[in-house]
């Protein structure tokens, strides 16, 4: 199974395909179309699949990357792989994107640096300005996708904010600031279940 991969989906921009994406730094070299899905080669190996026509089969209400597939959204990509016997994919069980809390601020000149509760650690923030302390954020851990594809690595030392534009929210760079009731630590694009009793 595939654990590392990407999916984007923009009717008005690609037409109706779904495309996965296993590594957005590998550039392809060949395709081989099987019915409606593309496999991506870069050389001999797959570094992606394109499905066509996805939306006979499932209907997608969003545009770009999808940062938290449900399960259920895998499962039915899995058995349009399967039936073509492609590798599937994994559950997703983390975005990669958590709110976090702005729990201090350290000024040196003209730069800002927030220090940011995010669950389980305390970590230092790009520099940004319009935070302050007990302000909530969204914080792209190592290993999560921007909207632009491009994958947090976890050499890089500052945590990435997200603004307003990367959470598909607006068109403005302000960072996006979470709700009061937004829990430090939780998936930011976790669908919240609720009790009924």
């Amino acid at each position: 199974m595939v654990d590392k991969y990407s999916i984007f989906y923009s009717y008005k921009e690609i037409g109706d395909v779904l495309l996965i994406i296993f590594d957005e730094e590998t550039l392809p070299t060949s395709h081989n179309r099987r019915e409606d899905v593309a496999v991506i080669y870069h050389d001999d190996t797959i570094i992606g699949y394109n499905i066509f026509n996805i939306s006979k089969v499932i209907k997608i209400k969003t545009k770009g990357i999808i940062y938290f597939p449900s399960d259920v959204f895998i499962d039915v990509i899995n058995t349009i792989l399967q039936n073509q016997k492609l590798e599937t994919l994994t559950h997703c069980a983390h975005s990669g994107y958590v709110i976090g809390q702005v729990t201090n601020i350290e000024m040196s000149g003209e730069s800002i640096a927030p220090f940011i509760d995010v669950g389980d650690k305390i970590v230092k923030g790009q520099d940004v300005p319009n935070v302050k302390i007990g302000d909530k954020v969204v914080v792209a851990l190592p290993g999560a996708r921007l909207y632009d594809g491009q994958e947090i690595k976890e050499d890089i030392s500052p945590a990435h904010l997200c603004s307003n534009r990367e959470l598909s929210i607006s068109n403005d760079d302000q960072i996006y600031l979470v709700d009061e009731d937004g829990i430090v630590g939780e998936d930011f694009f976790k669908i919240g279940e609720e009790n009924h009793d």
